[in-house]
């Protein structure tokens, strides 16, 4: 009761401060109530994980509250999103909301509950993983405000009413722990799911009738496994609400399924089933569930799903008008569908604004034959009606769908539309709607012909009206291209830098399409305005990225040494199969080939790391290409280019070495350039395998005479912040594109810093996992803190819930953090990091010292180049189970002044005025764009041979021409002394 008062109270309180929202907020609160009820009801007072079970590729939304109160409704509408609740349905709420905050901002309104939400990911057996962060900053500007708008549709995540997750597409990757955690104050978990990811489900249909609630006799058995401890019952779902209203006849669905569930509710339960008391409503399908209990119950048939359907009829509240149809013409003059829109739904002229909730308009590309799965926007614990349209086939129901598709479709639990196989009459736009007619998605269903298998590519395009206000409110002297740009979805700082650098080209005017063939299912794309084009993992892949995290390269980084061949050859096997794939997955894709194609690109960007992208390239004919490194440049690129490598004093790509110039640098900078060369080298290999494979036998293209056609390279480095070297004037430096722009820190980060007069950042990047460590490492860096009582310490290390630094009051374990806005706060002393580009050049850009740990590839370079500088010290990663020394490490550092005056120099200069790197960017793409490939801008170095290009040619030639010289000389000399008569011979025989 005192929740249900405390509930009235906040609702009168909001209705007295808003008046004008008194109805709005008064069924708020009803609704809010019958929700609690109805949980209550379902699962009693205990907090436990929802089972989601979808089916491969479909759409899973996950929404963060369960219930969301007025107090909560008031707090979304008026701190995040625009389209929550009734806001957004026009033009004239966007302004007011924008207004309302930016008048907000200008008075410094304080904003005591602002809220911050993240979501995590734990597949299984590992440990949580933050997906994203995100929170809302009370003083940035109305432009930042109306960016973050446009840009919040994104193709594998967003935020919604609810802060809800998307998953789109999902397959075996995406199976295991979601939760949504309160950053507020302490971290609360606001809802926690489990995904599992199956093929297909057994669905059974079944006819209703109006007004039966009882449930139907199924072939679904209740009992007991005694010896277990554990139920299986037959539940129904509650009935959905009428899939249409009007005077036409509508449908309800509810499902009937076998449930799992221990027989006792305590800790009596079996040890070893013990973890099923955390789960509600467990399917007798389920993973969760053991293997021989499965097998079990599937020979009893407990495997199906019953899918009952009957009819309904519900009115419609919303304002009648005439059904519509947005059209759009074509170059050819052809007038073609983009949207069927039912009767109420809002327009705004022939420009279709963000309706609620975002509408995802896809266009899709598959063969005969292949499956298919068509998701409707609806969130999974909101029992919503739904309904579908066919333009050529007109309404889909329950009732109709078997015949008019001849049992190659059909609707699951969850009204996804399910196609077991396409044929080529179901090339047809495809409507998804909610009951009250508002559309929820659109399919464009394109079908080609083909034998080979094909995996369907989804290119996901948002485009909120106000975006397309500012974009026509905007005028550009640039020139407009078509762009594509290639990069895997592998490593954070790889796609961040190439995500950023096409959102620099989309705010230049440019037409940008993201093309990201999946190694690791990440979330984020780096992008958040490009257009996205994701191409799915094979089967290969995924077992190989599996296999690499448990046990493989990437499980082993920390017991390697980085300062050596190992250091940089960890991985290269991992990374060439994988390149492998993804350039046979791509260019054996005749859809996705046909439909680049047909797009007719200006200008193809793609990293010169696993060369799928530029194999791709070439498949489709795009000769106009930009090479990128998201690190320093690779020596393989430099010799294909004709640039000068100079192991005598810069430093190879991937090597542990200074310039120092001395006997032992240079001879081990002349090896580790060697293996910095074989490491692009061997990748390269993989994808040349694929090409060779797809052209035949020595028609293949080679891809290093691919890449010396290439006129311009991006590489992520700094001429100030680097070794000094020689670059030819088509190497453009664009590193400090992915810092982002610094926020002021919220009141927690405030407390932790202000707690002690020093601090100390501690993060060792997205890869290396500081929970795979060795276990005396672990002890030897907490060993470290407690060494320094008076210094906080802010450790990012995935299990937060370890203890590990429990018995220390100066450690703040985080799964997450602001690194950039932490960094650029005077109260941090010092960052202890693994030396990644992106971390060192925010810290750079800040002044703050650090003490550089390399694990892999780019980093010992880094950090050298950091130490040059003097603002680091290199730790051996192999040394960190040494207490003393690292002790003595963070010490000298922290207490030595000279580190900090040559950071804030190096700061200082990096701030000075100077051509910048989103400059760079844009005028490099309108040479390219305007002028195509420039080959009398490139070294006609690129062309010479190894002993050509090092002039080992006239060294040879100069050591024959002298030893030729000797010889000469001696045979000289012995002829004029035989002619003299002084031989050996004569003077014997005297």
């Amino acid at each position: 009761m005192w929740l249900f008062g405390s509930i009235v109270q906040i609702a009168l309180l909001y209705n007295l401060v808003l008046p004008t929202a008194n109805g709005e907020l008064a069924d708020e609160f009803e609704h809010y109530r019958e929700c609690l009820e109805k949980v209550e009801k379902d699962v009693g007072e205990e907090r436990k994980i929802k089972v989601v079970h979808a089916v491969r590729g479909a759409d899973v939304i996950l929404p963060c509250f369960t219930c969301v109160s007025p107090e909560d409704g008031v707090e979304i509408d008026s701190t995040y999103k625009p389209s929550a609740g009734s806001v957004g349905r026009s033009l004239n709420y966007i302004v007011d909301f924008f207004k309302e905050k930016f008048l907000r901002s200008s008075f410094s309104m304080p904003d005591e509950n602002r809220w911050k939400f993240d979501w995590e990911f734990a597949m299984m057996g590992r440990m949580f993983v933050p997906l994203s962060s995100m929170h809302f900053d009370a003083s940035e500007s109305i432009s930042d405000r109306i960016h973050r708008f446009t840009s919040k549709d994104e193709a594998e995540f967003k935020l919604g009413d609810r802060y809800e997750l998307v998953l789109k597409n999902v397959d075996g990757n995406s199976t295991g722990h979601y939760r949504c955690m309160n950053r507020h104050g302490r971290n609360v978990i606001s809802n926690m799911y489990f995904l599992e990811v199956s093929n297909e489900k057994n669905i059974i249909p079944l006819n209703g009738t109006i007004g039966v609630e009882k449930l139907p006799s199924v072939a679904l058995k209740s009992g007991k496994l005694e010896k277990l401890n554990l139920k299986y019952s037959v539940k129904a779902t509650d009935w959905s609400k009428c899939s249409y209203c009007s005077s036409d006849r509508g449908e309800q669905t509810r499902s009937i399924k076998c449930y799992v569930e221990p027989s006792t509710k305590t800790t009596s339960q079996k040890l070893e089933l013990r973890y099923l008391l955390l789960y509600d409503k467990i399917p007798c399908t389920s993973t969760l569930v053991p293997l021989p209990v499965r097998k079990e119950l599937k020979k009893m048939g407990n495997d199906k799903i019953f899918l009952e359907t009957r009819p309904c009829f519900e009115e419609c509240t919303g304002a009648e008008e005439l059904n519509r149809i947005v059209n759009s013409s074509q170059d050819l003059g052809d007038i073609r569908t983009l949207d069927y829109l039912p009767g109420g739904e809002f327009v705004f002229g022939n420009v279709l604004p963000r309706l609620l909730p975002p509408v995802v308009r896809r266009v899709q590309l598959v063969l005969s034959n292949d499956p298919q799965v068509l998701s409707c926007q609806k969130l999974i614990d909101l029992n919503t009606g739904v309904h579908w349209y066919s333009l050529k086939n007109g309404p889909i129901q329950h009732s109709t769908i078997h015949e008019m598709y001849q049992e190659r479709a059909y609707f699951d639990e969850d009204t996804n539309l399910v196609f077991r196989q396409f044929t080529m009459e179901d090339d047809d736009e495809y409507f998804c709607y909610s009951s009250n007619n508002i559309l929820l998605g659109t399919f464009h269903m394109r079908v080609v012909e083909s034998d080979q298998h094909h995996q369907v590519i989804e290119v996901v395009m948002h485009v909120p009206l106000l975006f397309l206000l500012l974009l026509f409110a905007t005028s550009s002297t640039t020139s407009c291209f078509k762009i594509l740009v290639s990069v895997p979805k592998f490593g954070y700082s790889h796609m961040n830098t190439m995500g950023k650098l096409a959102d620099i080209l989309v705010e230049s005017g440019h037409d940008v399409t993201f093309l990201m063939p999946v190694d690791v299912p990440i979330p984020q794309n780096g992008t958040e305005l490009a257009k996205v084009v994701l191409v799915p993992p094979t089967d290969e892949i995924s077992k190989i990225m599996e296999a690499s995290m448990k046990d493989g390269a990437v499980a082993n980084l920390w017991t390697h040494s980085a300062n050596s061949k190992q250091g940089i050859m960890w991985s290269t096997d991992m990374i060439g199969i994988v390149s492998y794939h993804n350039t046979k997955n791509m260019i054996s894709n005749k859809a996705l080939v046909q439909q680049m194609k047909d797009e007719k690109f200006d200008i193809g960007i793609t990293e010169l790391f696993d060369f799928s992208g530029l194999s791709f390239f070439e498949v489709i004919g795009l000769k106009n290409v930009i090479g990128a490194h998201t690190t320093s440049v690779f020596e393989g690129t430099l010799m294909a280019t004709g640039a000068p490598i100079l192991p005598s004093f810069v430093p190879a790509s991937q090597t542990f070495t200074d310039d120092s110039g001395s006997i032992l640098s240079r001879l081990n900078n002349l090896y580790m350039t060697y293996w910095s060369y074989e490491f692009q080298n061997k990748i390269q290999g993989f994808a040349q395998k694929a090409l060779n494979e797809h052209y035949g036998k020595g028609k293949a293209p080679k891809i290093w005479d691919l890449v010396k056609d290439i006129t311009w390279f991006f590489v992520n480095s700094d001429p100030i912040f680097d070794f000094p070297k020689p670059l030819p004037l088509n190497i453009i430096e664009i590193a400090g594109i992915s810092v982002s722009k610094i926020h002021p820190l919220d009141k927690e980060w405030d407390e932790i810093l202000s707690k002690r007069s020093k601090n100390v950042l501690v993060s060792f990047g997205s890869i290396a996992s500081p929970t795979t460590m060795p276990e005396a490492v672990k002890k030897s860096i907490v060993d470290t803190f407690a060494a320094f009582p008076d210094v906080t310490f802010i450790w990012k290390y995935d299990d937060t819930e370890s203890g590990i630094t429990s018995h220390l009051n100066n450690v703040h374990i985080v799964k997450w953090m602001p690194q950039n806005d932490l960094l650029a706060d005077k109260r941090v002393s010092m960052f202890w990091t693994h030396g990644g580009m992106g971390s060192l050049m925010e810290s750079a850009q800040k002044g703050v010292p650090l003490v550089v740990v390399p694990i892999f590839g780019d980093q010992m370079r880094n950090a050298q180049i950091a130490k040059r500088h003097g603002v680091a010290v290199i730790y051996d990663k192999m040394e960190l189970s040494n207490t003393k020394k690292l002790i003595g490490t963070l010490k000298e550092v922290l207490e030595n002044p000279e580190y900090k005056k040559s950071a804030d120099l190096l700061a200082q200069i990096l701030a000075y005025e100077r051509v910048s790197p989103k400059q760079k960017i844009v005028d490099t793409i309108e040479l390219a764009g305007r002028f195509g490939q420039l080959p009398r801008w490139t070294s006609s170095g690129k062309q010479f041979s190894l002993l050509k290009y090092f002039n080992l040619d006239l060294v040879l030639f100069a050591i024959f021409l002298v030893f030729g010289i000797l010889v000469s000389f001696v045979l000289l000399v012995r002829l004029i002394l035989v002619k003299l008569g002084f031989s050996g011979n004569k003077e014997k025989s005297e």
